[in-house]
C-alpha cells in the first residue's frame, strides 16, 4: 500500500509540474534524480541515528526496506510513458491518444508533421466526464427542441443561436424524443510559428492548428482551456503542398481520395447522428443512451486562413481577393487605369454558394487536359483560384462556402487591422513631427494612461513614436490586439484634455473618432435586429468619408476597408462579432506554442496533441476522495469486509480491482450512506448493458467511489 501511495504522490507531482505548469519533462526527471540523491543521504542519516539510539537489526532492516521501495518506485516512474500509463490505467484519466492524419504516411514523419484527434471522441468525452458541460449542453438542447425558436428571429441578438443560420436550421425544429441531443459547435483554424518569425527556421516550424468549441456552453466557459477541443496540428509545408482540402477532407488538390477518417467525415457523421452513452445524473451510477446530433455553425479564422478554405486567392493582390463578393482589388483597378474604389465595380454582386459551386463544376469539366498556364489564366478571369477546396459541400454538407466563413473583427480591426493602423497614424499627426499639434503628447498620454484604472488584460501600455523615417503607410502603434481595442475605447478620454484648437479641428482626429465609434459598435455584446444593419452601414460610411478627408491618408486605403462592408451579413447570420472572432482562440494558441517549445521538434504534431489531450483529461477527471477521510453518516446496512482472495473468485469486479490495485488486501462493499454534498456511487442489481458504449468511461459500479456532488 505504501508503494502505491508513494507512486500516486510522484505522479501527482509530475502532473502539477509538467501538465499544469508547463515544466519540461527533462526538468522533472532531473528533479527526481536530485530527490533520489537526497533520499540516499536521508537513509544514511536515519541508519546512523537509529543505530546510535540502540535500534535493533530488525528496525534497521525495515528502514532500509522502506527506502528500497521508494527507490524502486522512483526508478519505475522516471519515464514519461510509465507516468502516462499510471494516469490512464490507475487514476482513470480519460486520455485520448492522437493518431496520424494520414495512415499511409511513415510513423516518424506523421508524428512530426501531421497528427489529429477525433472530434467525435473529444466531444463525447467532454459530455461524459464534465457534469457541468453535460448540464449546460442538455439544457440548451431541451430548450431548442421545443420548436418555439424555429424560424423565429429575435429582436435582440446575443448568441450564435440567435442568428438566422441556427434559427432556420434543424437544430431549432421541434423534437419530442428525449434521447436526442442537439449540439452546436464552431471550428477555428490558424497558423502558429513556434520560432522567431524572421529567422531562417520560421518556414520549417510553422504549423496549422485546428480546434473546435462546444457552443451549447455558456460564454464564460465556452472558450476556456478545459472545454476547447484541439483537433489537429499539421505542418504548414504539408498544407501548402496538398492544401486544406487534404488536411480536413483527406482529398488532394486533384480531388483524389487519400484517406477516409477525415474531419469532414466526422462532421457529416455528427450531423446525421451518433449513438452515445452518457451518465444519468438523476440516477448516479447509471448511463443513458442518446442520439447525438451536432451542427457546425461556422469557421472562425483570419482572412488568410479563410481564403485557404474556399476557392479563393490567398493574396490581396489577386484580381478578386474578397471571399464574399466580386470586388476588384486595388492592384487590378490600377492595372486597368482606374482609381482606388472600395465598393464593388462592374461585377457589383455578392458571391453566392450556388453560383460559385456551379462555376467550379463548369471549370472542372472544361479545363481537363489543358496546360497549367491556360488553367491559371482561366482561374484568374473567373475569380476562382482552386478547383478542389475544403469547404466544398461535397464534404461539408451543411456549410455555405461563402457565408459560413465570416469576417474576423480581431484581425480586421485590431491585430494589424484598421484600428491598429489608424491609432498609429493619428498619434503621429497629432503628437509627432518637428512641430506637433500636441506638445509632449507622448509623455502626457502615457502619464494619463497610468492613472487609468483598468483590469490587467485591458491596460494600455506606454506608447512610443515610430522609428524615424517610417512612412505613414507603415506607421502603427506597437500594441497587441486587445491593447489596440483598449486604446480605441479609452483614447478619447485621455487625448481630449490635451487637444489644442488646431488639433481638435484636424481631420485626422475626426476620422479617428469615427473609427472609434465603429469599433465600439463591433465590440458590443448584443444588437437590436431592427436597427443594427442600418447603424453599422452608417458608421462605416461616416468613417470612410472622414478618412477620405485626411490629406495624409490619400492612397492609404486597405483591402480591409472593403471587407468592412460584409460585417452586416455576418451580424445577421451569426449574431455578435465577439462570438466568432479569433481573440479567445489566439490566447489558447499561445499555450499551444509553449507546448510545442517543450519538445525536441522531432515529433511536434503528436507530442503537442498528446500533451493537450492529457492536460484536458486531468482537468476533466472526476475528483476522488479516500474513504478514511469521509465524515459520513451510515443510514442503512453496515459494511462487510471480505478478503480479496475470497471475493475475487465470485466477483468479476473484485478480480478487476485486484489487477488494478495489486497492493490492496481487501475490498469493501457499501449499500448506502450520505455525507453532506458527497455522492457515493454504489452497486446496482440491474444487469449491465449487452455491450459497452464506445468512448464511455469504464464504470466502477460496486467499488466504493466518491465524487463531490
Amino acid at each position: 500500500m505504501f508503494r502505491f501511495q508513494y507512486a500516486n504522490a510522484l505522479v501527482a507531482d509530475c502532473e502539477l509540474q509538467h501538465w499544469t505548469r508547463f515544466t519540461p519533462m527533462s526538468t522533472c526527471e532531473s528533479q527526481a534524480q536530485q530527490e533520489a540523491a537526497r533520499l540516499c543521504v536521508l537513509e544514511e542519516y536515519m541508519h546512523d541515528e537509529l543505530k546510535t539510539h540502540g535500534a535493533n537489526g530488525e528496525m534497521l532492516s525495515l528502514v532500509h526496506s522502506l527506502f528500497g521501495n521508494v527507490r524502486q518506485v522512483a526508478a519505475k516512474f522516471r519515464s514519461k510513458s510509465a507516468i502516462v500509463s499510471h494516469i490512464v490505467n490507475v487514476t482513470r484519466a480519460p486520455f485520448i491518444e492522437s493518431q496520424p492524419l494520414d495512415g499511409t504516411i511513415a510513423r516518424d514523419k506523421s508524428r512530426k508533421d501531421a497528427h489529429c484527434l477525433s472530434l467525435q471522441r473529444l466531444l463525447v468525452r467532454q459530455l461524459q466526464w464534465s457534469r457541468e458541460a453535460r448540464r449546460q449542453t442538455m439544457a440548451k438542447s431541451s430548450e431548442w427542441k421545443t420548436g418555439r425558436y424555429h424560424r423565429v428571429h429575435p429582436a435582440i441578438l446575443v448568441d450564435l443561436e440567435d442568428g438566422s443560420k441556427v434559427r432556420d436550421s434543424w437544430v431549432m425544429e421541434r423534437c419530442t424524443d428525449p434521447s436526442v441531443l442537439h449540439v452546436l459547435y464552431q471550428i477555428h483554424v490558424d497558423d502558429i510559428t513556434t520560432v522567431n518569425g524572421l529567422g531562417t527556421k520560421a518556414g520549417k516550424h510553422k504549423y496549422c492548428v485546428t480546434g473546435a468549441a462546444n457552443c451549447n456552453l455558456q460564454l464564460d466557459c465556452r472558450y476556456s482551456w478545459e472545454y476547447l477541443m484541439m483537433l489537429s496540428v499539421v505542418n504548414a509545408k504539408v498544407v501548402k503542398e496538398k492544401g486544406m482540402v487534404y488536411a480536413w477532407c483527406g482529398v488532394d488538390k486533384h480531388g483524389m481520395r487519400q484517406f477516409n477518417d477525415s474531419l469532414a467525415a466526422e462532421v457529416a457523421a455528427l450531423e446525421k447522428g451518433i449513438e452515445v452513452w452518457l451518465p444519468d445524473d438523476e440516477n448516479p451510477g447509471e448511463e443513458k443512451k442518446y442520439l447525438l446530433r451536432a451542427l457546425l455553425v461556422n469557421v472562425a479564422s483570419d482572412w488568410l486562413a479563410n481564403a485557404s478554405l474556399g476557392p479563393n486567392a490567398e493574396s490581396t493582390g489577386a484580381d478578386f481577393p474578397c471571399t464574399w463578393c466580386w470586388w476588384l482589388s486595388f492592384e487590378a483597378q490600377q492595372r486597368r487605369g482606374g482609381r482606388k474604389r472600395l465598393a464593388c465595380g462592374q461585377r457589383a454582386a455578392l458571391r453566392t454558394h450556388a453560383q460559385q459551386k456551379a462555376t467550379v463544376e463548369k471549370m472542372r469539366a472544361e479545363t481537363k487536359g489543358i496546360s497549367k498556364t491556360a488553367l491559371a489564366n482561366r482561374m484568374k478571369t473567373e475569380g476562382i483560384y482552386r478547383l478542389h477546396y475544403a469547404l466544398d459541400d461535397a464534404y461539408f454538407h451543411s456549410i455555405d462556402t461563402v457565408l459560413d466563413r465570416p469576417p474576423d473583427v480581431m484581425h480586421l480591426l485590431g491585430s494589424g487591422g484598421i484600428v491598429a493602423h489608424e491609432n498609429g497614424m493619428m498619434c503621429k499627426i497629432l503628437m509627432g513631427g518637428a512641430a506637433p499639434l500636441i506638445e509632449d503628447g507622448w509623455e502626457k498620454f502615457n502619464q494619463a494612461a497610468k492613472q487609468l484604472c483598468l483590469p490587467r488584460h485591458r491596460r494600455i501600455p506606454a506608447i512610443r513614436p515610430s522609428a524615424e523615417g517610417t512612412s505613414m503607410k507603415d506607421t502603427v502603434l506597437e500594441l497587441k490586439a486587445a491593447e489596440q481595442f483598449a486604446f480605441a475605447a479609452h483614447g478619447k478620454d485621455l487625448i481630449e484634455p490635451m487637444l489644442t484648437a488646431r488639433a481638435r479641428a484636424d481631420p485626422a482626429w475626426t476620422s479617428w473618432l469615427a473609427m472609434r465609434e465603429l469599433t465600439l459598435f463591433c465590440m458590443r455584446d448584443a444588437y437590436e435586429s431592427a436597427t443594427m444593419r442600418a447603424e453599422l452601414t452608417f458608421l462605416i460610411k461616416t468613417h470612410r468619408d472622414a478618412f477620405d478627408k485626411v490629406p495624409e491618408y490619400v492612397g492609404l486605403e486597405r483591402p480591409k476597408h472593403h471587407f468592412l462592408d460584409h460585417l452586416g451579413g455576418a451580424l445577421a447570420r451569426f449574431g455578435p462579432f465577439r462570438l466568432y472572432w479569433c481573440m479567445p482562440w489566439e490566447g489558447n494558441l499561445k499555450l499551444v506554442n509553449q507546448i510545442v517549445n517543450m519538445n525536441n521538434y522531432k515529433s511536434v504534431a503528436a507530442s503537442s496533441l498528446d500533451f493537450w489531450s492529457m492536460r484536458s483529461a486531468l482537468q476533466l477527471r472526476r475528483p476522488t476522495q479516500d474513504f478514511g477521510n469521509l465524515d459520513a453518516s451510515f443510514t442503512t446496512e453496515t459494511l462487510t469486509l471480505d478478503t480479496l482472495d475470497d471475493a475475487y473468485r465470485v466477483s468479476s469486479l473484485a478480480a478487476s480491482c485486484r489487477v488494478e490495485f495489486p497492493a490492496m488486501d481487501g475490498i469493501r462493499f457499501l449499500r448506502h450512506f450520505e455525507s453532506g454534498l458527497v455522492s457515493v456511487i454504489t452497486g446496482v442489481t440491474r444487469p449491465p448493458p449487452p455491450s459497452p458504449p464506445p468512448f464511455s468511461p469504464q464504470s466502477r459500479s460496486g467499488l466504493l467511489q466518491h465524487r463531490c456532488g
